[in-house]
């Protein structure tokens, strides 16, 4: 069988030397209009916050950033860059960032930047129109949290961009790839290790290149096997990542599933959970939701907004008849909620990924077995 490698097609044109249609154009204004409303929220709602004139939370986990920032830089030691990566997450990119430019102004602008070069990058992926691209996120708030404060999502959106763009690329370069882990690292070690794992079975030549089906039955009984082990076992300690853990009786009954060696059978509960949040409870919004602090624009509007994106996203896919494990961003996005869905957590906001994939599928310009096919048609 021919094995998970992209076909060689010509190279895309840069932006700007293509003839552009209306619809480019008027894609290109919203995204200007976009990043100058993100540029008015940032000293409405951001700043202030910084400087301590506000408690309005637009970041998820902002001020956790910015102290343990302020702690290494009094310790004036680096070894405690290495604690910031455990099992139960990853905070060493956002802390980088805060300890490298300190200022939240200047933490903007790096967003901005590296959401600008993500949808360069887009526009070097072949059939994907990245102005198309750029409006679909737009549609989700995190987009917005991503671009104005200190988080992981940005690391996450640019670093996945770019692996796509790397599993299509004609030469696939060391040192792309170096930098697509150290993005996701700085993101979530969970995405650096689905960047590994994906590559692991996708080599050319691999018996599992042409089977991503085998392939995802192997790691789903990789992962009912090892929760439980690790679990129980005195050499990791995952108290701080079960400890985490929140929601009413239903996700109680799916990790004691998962903790038993049934992974397999709590998967698409907890993958339909991580991507409706709240959504999957209208209970919620019609009682609980309205004594809460609005304040905290994170838990009361963005968490919600990336639920119903990513929702959308899904069913748009599935409509369009687009999610198929033998096209290459389908199926990374299918192995994407697999891995992360053993979290004994519900967070949609960990699922931002997810989205990035989803939306890059959807703004492609052909059809997908046109420009991403694991095999011909004539050999499927």
């Amino acid at each position: 069988m021919p094995s998970f490698r992209m076909p060689r097609f010509r190279r895309p044109p840069m932006l700007g030397t293509r003839k552009r249609k209306i619809a480019d154009w008027a894609s290109i204004a919203l995204l200007i209009a976009y990043l100058l409303v993100c540029c008015a929220l940032f000293f409405a709602l951001v700043q202030p916050t910084f400087e301590g004139n506000s408690n309005v939370r637009v970041g998820a986990d902002s001020a956790s950033y910015y102290q343990i920032a302020d702690t290494l830089r009094l310790s004036s030691s680096g070894a405690g860059l290495v604690a910031l990566v455990t099992v139960a997450g990853s905070s060493l990119g956002p802390v980088l960032l805060a300890l490298v430019l300190r200022n939240a102004l200047w933490i903007a602008l790096f967003d901005v930047c590296l959401f600008v070069c993500s949808i360069w990058v887009a526009s070097r992926i072949q059939g994907v129109n990245p102005w198309i691209f750029a409006v679909f996120l737009a549609f989700n708030a995190e987009t917005a949290a991503s671009i104005l404060t200190l988080n992981k999502e940005i690391f996450a959106l640019f670093a996945m961009v770019l692996f796509v763009y790397y599993i299509y690329s004609r030469k696939r370069s060391v040192i792309l790839l170096s930098v697509i882990l150290l993005f996701s690292l700085f993101a979530r070690w969970e995405q650096a290790a689905i960047v590994i794992i994906f590559l692991a079975f996708s080599r050319k030549n691999s018996y599992f290149a042409s089977r991503p089906k085998l392939t995802i039955f192997i790691i789903l009984i990789g992962l009912s096997l090892a929760y439980p082990l690790m679990l129980h076992s005195s050499q990791v300690d995952l108290s701080g990542y079960t400890t985490q853990a929140e929601g009413g009786h239903a996700i109680v009954v799916l990790n004691t599933l998962q903790s038993h060696y049934a992974y397999f059978l709590a998967v698409i509960p907890k993958i339909l959970m991580d991507i409706l949040g709240k959504l999957a409870t209208p209970s919620y919004f019609l009682s609980q939701y309205w004594t809460e602090d609005f304040n905290d624009l994170q838990n009361q509007f963005i968490v919600h907004s990336q639920a119903l994106a990513t929702s959308v996203v899904c069913v748009a896919v599935l409509v369009r008849k687009r999610w198929k494990f033998k096209y290459p961003i389908p199926y990374l996005a299918a192995l994407y909620l697999i891995i992360t869905a053993i979290n004994p957590f519900v967070q949609p906001r960990y699922e931002y990924p997810v989205f990035v994939l989803l939306c890059l599928e959807l703004a492609r310009t052909n059809e997908p077995t046109d420009c991403s096919p694991v095999r011909k048609e004539s050999e499927a």
